[in-house]
This record gives structure tokens, C-alpha cells and sequence, in this order.
């Protein structure tokens, strides 16, 4: 029958075997695809665990893609200078020298997003004079009572060297940039010859709402919540029943109860862990008395008391589903490594079926 194509006909003929090869591989590169829906509050640690997800196993970060963290630095240090020069105000701290002020309304009469080195120029003396301020130190020791970015501190002790005209963002300064997720973002990186495609949800309470658009044959879930912000709300309950960070908890008991995930694997990761390790410390180095919330047996004096609460509140006790916990620092590369792998392994070696047991896993 070939003999008898034209050359015209015998091309198409070629073209469309060409297409139902590709077809057939993209099909074959689908059913393998471990397809991860990474969810949790805006902040989690969602967006730092993918860039090191890069980092580890994807595409490393060049110059050129470093620099385009740079103006995400600049907005960075801006937006957490107007938040400190506000929450000063407000807390009624004195200034340490009060001719920061004029620094202060600099700052605050100044735009948030500046994208060039020109346009932060005029700024950088300022920020390095305000920071170093007693009364801003003292403001910050006081950021439980306010939110302010986890990475302020690390970006303002970087002044000097974010200040100079060809200043290129460090790989750990890219992972310690915030930038809010908005809508779906997907992402595909081959892991040891397995396809994984990760899908990242703005985490933003305006972004909520497309979650459950998402839940379409994923093979696994991971779960973000902030340590910190959980540990600092239990400090802050002095001793009574609820506290806020209780609604992060319960929220990924609601995930879990959803019907979409008949078989999916469950992942919590309780991210910025070295600041619950940092805020411990400082706790108990004040001596001051912190009642456990009533009705829940936690010392908040024990890191180990508190990973234990923290994975009992994490799994509903109805679920017969298995459900990690890993205790992570979402900026150190070998903190994601380690929990990565670990359920890396497990999803892999389980056949991405149902599972039946109940693991947790320290990291």
C-alpha cells in the first residue's frame, strides 16, 4: 500500500505517525506524573519549599534568574520599614535617637514597589540608620503583636551589600524573598526519572475559593502551616481553650475529610521551625510561667511536647488515612531534602494507593 502513496500522501502519512508516537509517550509520561497539590495560609512556606524543590532537583538558579528576585528584595525591606515605623507608633516605643524620625518620614511617604536601583538609592542610609534605632529594635522584639515578614531581619543585617549598585541576590536570598502567590501555578520537575508535577495555590484568603478546582486525581497533598505563627498564638492564649492558630489545624482536618481524595497521601509540614526553636528559647530564658491551653496537654516549654500536640491536632482521630508531619525550616535546603525524600519514598513505594497506617516523621 505504501508503494502506492505519492510522496504528498506518504509525508502526511509520516507526519501523523509522528503525532500518535507523541501522543502515545505524553499519555505514557501522564499515568507515570505524581501530580502534588501544595496548599496552606499565605506565608506557609509553599513558594520557598518549590524553589528549593528547583534548587535540589530542577534547574538551579542562574545570575540572570537571581537578579530577578531583586526588586522583590527592595519591596521587602520597604514594606517591613513601614510596618515597624507604624507599629513603633503605635506601641508608643520612644525613638532610640529621635532625629530618625526624619529617616521614618522618609520612608513613609515613599512608594512600596521600586523595582530599579535608582529609585532605592535614596533610601538605603535611611533604612541602615532606622534599623540600628534602640526604638526599632525594641518595636521589632515586640513583632508577635503585629505581623511583619519572617525574613526582615535577615534582609536588614544585608543592608550594606543590597545597597551597592551591582548587588546580585545570593541563592539564600532568593529563598528568603516573599512574594504572594496568586492564582494556580503549576510546575514539573523530574525527580530520579519520575515525573512530579507540583501544583501551587495562592494561599492568600482571597485565593481560597480556587483550591477545590485543583482536586482532580492528585496523588499526594502537602499541607503548609507557619510554626511560628502557631506556637506564638498558644503563647498568647495565657492558658484558655482556643487560640488561633487552632484554625489552621482544623482546616487541614476539613482537607482531609473532602471527597476528592479517596486515595490521596497526606502531608502536613509545620514550616519556620527554627523561629518556634528561637522563640522557645527566649521563653524560657525570661522565666516567665506559660500555662498550657486548658484542655490540651502541651508544655510549651518542650520542643518535643510541641511536635507531639502539634502532629495529634494535625490528624483527626476518625481518618483511617496515613498522614505525615514533617517539622521543617523551609530555608534549609538540607531540612526540604530530608522530609522530601521521605515522602518521596513512601508515596513511590505504596503504589499511590490507600493507605491504612499512621506515620509521623521528625525532620
Amino acid at each position: 500500500m505504501a508503494c502506492c502513496m505519492s510522496p504528498e500522501d506518504s509525508d502526511r502519512k509520516k507526519a501523523s505517525d509522528d503525532i500518535d508516537k507523541l501522543l502515545v509517550a505524553d499519555r505514557d509520561k501522564l499515568r507515570r506524573t505524581v501530580k502534588v497539590l501544595l496548599l496552606g495560609a499565605g506565608e506557609s512556606g509553599k513558594s520557598t519549599f518549590l524553589k528549593q524543590m528547583r534548587i535540589i532537583h530542577g534547574e538551579d538558579f542562574k545570575e540572570s534568574d537571581c537578579l530577578e528576585f531583586r526588586s522583590i528584595i527592595y519591596t521587602n525591606l520597604m514594606k517591613a520599614a513601614k510596618v515597624l515605623i507604624q507599629a513603633r507608633e503605635l506601641l508608643g516605643i520612644a525613638w532610640g535617637d529621635e532625629t530618625n524620625s526624619r529617616h521614618a518620614d522618609l520612608i513613609a511617604a515613599a512608594a512600596t514597589g521600586l523595582e530599579q536601583y535608582t529609585e532605592m538609592a535614596p533610601y538605603f542610609a535611611a533604612l541602615e540608620e532606622l534599623w540600628l534605632d534602640s526604638g526599632i529594635q525594641e518595636t521589632f522584639a515586640c513583632r508577635s503583636k503585629f505581623h511583619i515578614g519572617d525574613s526582615t531581619e535577615y534582609f536588614f543585617k544585608k543592608i550594606k551589600e543590597i545597597g551597592e549598585t551591582g548587588y546580585v541576590p545570593t541563592k539564600q536570598d532568593v529563598l528568603c524573598s516573599r512574594k504572594a502567590t496568586r492564582g494556580i501555578h503549576e510546575y514539573d520537575i523530574l525527580i530520579r526519572k519520575v515525573p512530579f508535577k507540583f501544583v501551587d495555590v495562592g494561599g492568600q484568603r482571597s485565593q481560597r475559593t480556587k483550591w477545590f478546582q485543583c482536586f482532580d486525581e492528585m496523588t499526594a497533598l502537602i499541607f503548609f502551616a507557619s510554626g511560628i505563627s502557631i506556637y506564638e498564638s498558644l503563647l498568647e492564649a495565657n492558658g484558655s481553650h482556643d487560640f488561633a492558630g487552632d484554625a489552621i489545624l482544623k482546616e487541614f482536618g476539613q482537607l482531609v475529610d473532602v471527597p476528592f481524595f479517596p486515595d490521596a497521601y497526606f502531608v502536613a509540614v509545620v514550616s519556620k521551625w527554627d523561629l518556634v526553636q528561637e522563640k522557645m528559647a527566649s521563653v524560657i530564658q525570661s522565666g516567665q510561667s506559660i500555662p498550657s491551653p486548658e484542655g490540651h496537654d502541651v508544655d510549651l516549654r518542650d520542643l518535643e511536647s510541641v511536635r507531639n500536640f502539634l502532629f495529634k491536632r494535625f490528624r483527626p482521630d476518625h481518618t483511617y488515612k496515613n498522614i505525615q508531619c514533617h517539622f521543617v525550616t523551609a530555608t534549609d535546603q538540607e531540612s526540604i531534602e530530608w522530609a522530601f525524600e521521605a515522602i518521596r519514598s513512601t508515596v513511590l513505594s505504596s503504589g499511590l494507593g490507600p493507605f491504612r497506617s499512621t506515620s509521623i516523621l521528625y525532620s
